[in-house]
């Protein structure tokens, strides 16, 4: 189970509403892919700076887009936010 923070979400990396379809989330990381690519700069602190920021939007449209690990991700997702959500007091 991989651990999902309840603030920002793999289709919050990729410039996307949640739940957005496979499509729309392919489409949005090529943009953002397209933009920040590492061989667009010759300072190297830069250059490394967009390759890991381009391996974690592979990593988001990795999961995005294979149904199997979609799944997986949006249960994830589901229970941390339940988790985070504030716990009713019972009425006295």
């Amino acid at each position: 189970m991989a651990i999902v923070s309840t603030k920002r979400t793999l289709f919050d990396d990729l410039g996307v509403p949640d739940g957005a379809d496979a499509e729309a989330c392919r489409r949005a990381w090529r943009e953002r892919v397209r933009v920040i690519h590492p061989d667009l700069v010759s300072d190297p602190a830069e250059r490394a700076k967009r390759t890991a920021e381009i391996a974690r939007l592979n990593a988001a449209k990795d999961t995005i887009v294979d149904p199997n690990r979609r799944a997986a991700y949006l249960t994830d997702i589901d229970q941390a936010r339940r988790r985070a959500a504030p716990t009713p007091r019972p009425t006295p």
